[in-house]
């Protein structure tokens, strides 16, 4: 029997593809019910979602379930949940370290070039990610952020004090 080769890149096709082929497989036979979101660890999380995972994986399967995804692309949705849904000064601050729907619509000052239909309807599958996300044991940049945020703020990490930073040949 011969072995497979895999060479760097070509084991990190493998594994997206099987990833991806998850995915949809357990999309389509119901996978998000109601979880815990403080019963989760951080280490049980075994991948980072990047944009490009999120398009190539997710996006497809939310644009699927989402009758009016057409109104958004997917680097909007992506930039919205970075920006502004998870990527607030705050957004660690509340349940699930994400903006709550009705604090997300009352904004102003957010993208102003958005409708509120279209906030609606990202707020959704921003939820819908969180979920599908959980399922695949992924993670993203803004989850450790607001997590390590948490931590600082609750005093639970403890970090060493800086007295002053030298940057060196900028």
């Amino acid at each position: 029997m011969r072995e497979a080769f895999y060479d760097e890149d070509n084991l990190e096709e493998v594994y997206k593809r099987e990833m991806y082929l998850l995915s949809h497989a357990n999309a389509e036979v119901g996978m998000f019910e109601k979880e815990s979101f403080e019963k989760e660890k951080p280490e049980d999380r075994k991948f980072e979602v990047d944009y490009e995972y999120f398009e190539s994986a997710f996006w497809p399967v939310a644009a699927a379930k989402f009758k009016d995804s057409n109104l958004i692309s997917c680097s909007t949705l992506w930039t919205e949940i970075y920006s502004h849904i998870k990527g607030s000064s705050n957004s660690f601050s509340y349940p699930g370290r994400r903006m709550v729907l009705s604090d997300y619509l009352s904004r102003v000052d957010l993208n102003a070039l958005l409708s509120s239909g279209q906030r609606n309807i990202i707020y959704s599958m921003s939820e819908y990610y969180e979920k599908w996300k959980r399922k695949q044991s992924g993670y993203d940049l803004m989850d450790v952020a607001n997590y390590l945020l948490q931590e600082i703020k609750s005093k639970r990490a403890s970090i060493p004090s800086i007295h002053f930073t030298m940057i060196d040949e900028v």
